[in-house]
């Protein structure tokens, strides 16, 4: 049995060592992360024989559901050292944030598993589909007019291009990390303005092509946009995240949320700009 805890200070240099060995993420993308994120009060630990073995990380984020506009938290890089794993460490830092979250007024939790089998994983922790989006595979071409931009810093909310159907909110802070998050993996933000309509996308590249993780724009105009980013950034293609009512691409669930007031409906919600 480990002992689950909240991190303090000491605990940084063994958290990015299992971070870094888990994720396989560089000294750079570490950098960003506990830069922007980590938080003591916000960073779940498990010791045993006092060395630290496992971590969970509470993201605050926000929910905005039928007018409401609610506090979420959203769970981030659960990890356990791999010569510790199958000793029921992650569910002890599951049962944890049962009793954490709900205490700090959270009205659920939310994440987005890395793989397909770990729904199910999750799913024994009370957990559930509630987001799905649709993935529209893109090539470039087109004409239209492409201005990189910081998601703080677009023209209007980032909700009002959403028709008010449910959606996960950063706070400032956060969509900073976003931004830097996806310019470390080649990506970023820009405002599109082709023939069929405009919009912003945000994305990152991945071994060669564009996945873009959010757009912002008016239905119907998706393959302009996606295509003259594309043709812009010297790209052949990629694919994008969209809405799940939106007219093209193949439906996929892609978030788990877990609530602890009584369940608001979350259908054609967009679950956008989240970490896997």
């Amino acid at each position: 049995m480990s002992d689950v805890r909240l991190s303090k200070t000491g605990d940084l240099p063994a958290l990015r060592s299992l971070f870094g060995q888990v994720f396989e993420e560089d000294e750079a993308g570490l950098d960003l992360f506990f830069s922007h994120c980590y938080r003591e009060e916000n960073a779940l630990v498990a010791e045993v024989d006092g060395a630290l073995c496992g971590m969970f990380y509470i993201l605050p984020a926000q929910l905005l559901c039928a007018g409401e506009t609610l506090d979420v938290a959203y769970l981030y890089a659960l990890a356990v050292e791999e010569h510790m794993r199958g000793r029921g460490i992650a569910g002890e830092i599951m049962h944890e944030l049962d009793r954490l979250l709900p205490a700090r007024g959270y009205a659920a939790a939310l994440l987005k598993p890395a793989e397909e089998s770990l729904y199910g994983y999750y799913r024994r922790f009370g957990f559930d589909h509630a987001f799905y989006v649709k993935r529209f595979p893109f090539s470039a071409g087109g004409p239209g007019k492409v201005v990189p931009i910081r998601l703080d810093k677009l023209p209007r909310p980032r909700e009002s291009y959403f028709s008010c159907r449910p959606l996960f909110l950063w706070n400032q802070g956060m969509l900073r990390f976003a931004e830097d998050f996806g310019r470390h993996g080649g990506g970023g933000t820009w405002l599109i303005e082709t023939p069929q309509g405009g919009g912003y996308a945000h994305g990152r590249i991945r071994e060669g092509k564009l996945l873009v993780t959010e757009l912002g724009c008016e239905a119907g105009s998706e393959p302009a946009l996606l295509g003259a980013l594309a043709s812009r950034l010297g790209l052949p293609g990629g694919a994008a995240l969209l809405p799940p009512d939106a007219p093209f691409g193949e439906r996929e669930p892609t978030a788990l949320l877990k609530w602890f007031i009584p369940a608001r409906e979350t259908k054609d919600g967009y679950f956008s700009l989240a970490f896997d």
